[in-house]
């Protein structure tokens, strides 16, 4: 059965299936650019690692008690000053691997074409070391002769996308949950974005190569339902209970109704 949203799933977003997801969605893209290709061309899945805390970090020793100033020191202790009870944590440090594509020339030269990358919440979080990665790389693919694409699939976390917030707000008029950002190589500052509803089908993007070859155009809502299906998630996801994160009130009264009229709750 296929998912009951016109577009994105919102209940993919579900932290605890996303590395699941994310390496499904960036295995369909590969299929689906290698299989357009001219013979000039190949696509490729590469893998960014990098060291990761917060799911590391937990309490070692609880707060047991505090002393407080008006307690009366020990006669031992006299004169002396006693520090108050720390709480100490201990981490362990997680190597996390993110994949994402490369298209490049089959020459003996396999010159980068392009980079396409799929957010994680890591990506997306400001608190996060997989930011600063994800950002360093960015702002390297930006500078060079390299296509970028990135895709955003994601309603929690910060705004990530080389796309400044303000100008896409500003031309669009209204708000989205999802978007996909093109940047072509040398274009400076211009971008080209799809930003998309909850509410929509998600958009058939463009992926340029070099001059002289037309842009190969991917169809984003095709690669998410084949994900769905293969992921078989109409037996796993639950449409009785509200999505993780949850939806704005005016798209939730939206999603309920969706829901009802399928027959889901």
């Amino acid at each position: 059965m296929p998912s009951p949203f016109p577009g994105m799933d919102p209940y993919l977003e579900n932290r605890p299936w996303w590395r699941g997801i994310h390496n499904s969605l960036i295995t369909e893209l590969l299929g689906s650019l290698n299989r357009q290709m001219p013979p000039q061309f190949f696509a490729s899945m590469e893998e960014r690692v990098f060291l990761s805390l917060e799911d590391g970090v937990y309490p070692d020793v609880a707060l047991v008690q505090r002393i407080h100033t008006s307690t009366k020191p020990k006669p031992s202790q006299a004169g002396t000053l006693v520090a108050d009870e720390p709480l100490s944590v201990s981490y362990m440090d997680e190597e996390v691997y993110e994949p994402y594509l490369e298209i490049r020339t089959t020459d003996t030269e396999q010159k980068l074409v392009a980079v396409i990358e799929v957010l994680s919440p890591k990506n997306k979080s400001r608190e996060s070391n997989g930011r600063d990665v994800y950002r360093k790389k960015q702002d390297t693919v930006l500078k060079s002769a390299t296509h970028l694409i990135e895709i955003d699939l994601l309603r929690e976390g910060a705004h990530t996308i080389a796309a400044p917030y303000e100008p896409v707000a500003g031309r669009l008029g209204t708000s989205w949950h999802y978007a996909i950002c093109l940047h072509r190589a040398g274009n400076g500052k211009k971008f080209d974005v799809w930003p998309v509803s909850i509410r929509e089908r998600l958009p058939k993007i463009s992926v340029p190569l070099t001059e002289g070859f037309p842009d190969l155009v991917v169809d984003m809502q095709a690669i998410v339902t084949e994900v769905y299906d293969r992921g078989v998630f109409d037996r796993r996801i639950d449409y009785r209970i509200a999505p993780v994160p949850s939806l704005p009130p005016g798209d939730n009264d939206w999603a309920d109704a969706l829901l009802r009229s399928e027959g889901l709750r």
